[in-house]
């Protein structure tokens, strides 16, 4: 039986730094190791079930005065939760990329997913 090896080979990645334009940042470790990940923005739904819109010391009252003032109005905010996505083996950011914005979409978060540079 052959001995394994002292070190796996990844797999080569099935992205590059050009692939996800504006989604691809890098973390440093203390040693100088650099971590590709995939940074995602999410948006959050929220619903105003009432005629009044507090912004600051403001008040603003969405829709016009034939419209229900009690009628719920829905909008989008910036997510206010980070799903830290860790991938399996054999997978890399570029195999997750269309699973991550689906997480973001459908749950309204930030996805970060980190790659395992050297991994498999």
């Amino acid at each position: 039986m052959p001995s394994p090896p002292d070190e796996a080979q990844a797999p080569a990645a099935s992205y590059s730094w050009a692939s996800f334009e504006g989604e691809l940042m890098c973390l440093v470790g203390k040693e100088g190791n650099i971590v590709p990940c995939a940074v995602m923005p999410g948006m959050s739904s929220k619903i105003v079930v009432r005629g009044w819109v507090p912004i600051g010391s403001l008040r603003l009252r969405w829709g016009c005065a034939q419209d229900d003032p009690m009628q719920p109005f829905m909008f989008d905010d910036p997510a206010s939760n980070i799903v830290i996505y860790c991938h399996a083996n054999g997978e890399d950011v570029g195999v997750l990329y269309e699973a991550g914005h689906w997480l973001c979409d459908t749950l309204g978060v930030h996805v970060l997913i980190p790659e395992y540079p050297g991994g498999s």
